[in-house]
């Protein structure tokens, strides 16, 4: 959890990728709904970065999102990260 002067921001998941000795990856992100919009995950982001670089001792970062989240991919671009590729997202319905 992430708070901010004791109220609840977000969550977090930071991990190295399993296979991997220095992958940083987020297994989960997110605002509470009351928090987005308010420019707080540009902040949340970057701190995160700082945890996996100097926590999980993570030579880089690898972050993926909905072509639709436009949010994040905003945090991604005002934190440095650039795009290396775009993936094709795969559903199989019951029945």
């Amino acid at each position: 959890m992430a708070y901010e002067n004791a109220k609840p921001l977000g969550v977090i998941m930071p991990h190295l990728e399993p296979g991997t000795k220095d992958e940083g990856r987020l297994f989960y992100f997110g605002l509470v709904p009351d928090e987005r919009g308010k420019g707080k995950s540009v902040l949340l982001h970057q701190q995160v970065l700082q945890l996996l670089r100097y926590q999980f001792n993570a030579s880089y970062y690898i972050g993926s999102t909905s072509l639709k989240n436009v949010p994040m991919i905003q945090t991604f671009v005002h934190n440095g990260c650039k795009r290396i590729e775009k993936n094709k997202v795969y559903k199989r319905r019951k029945g």
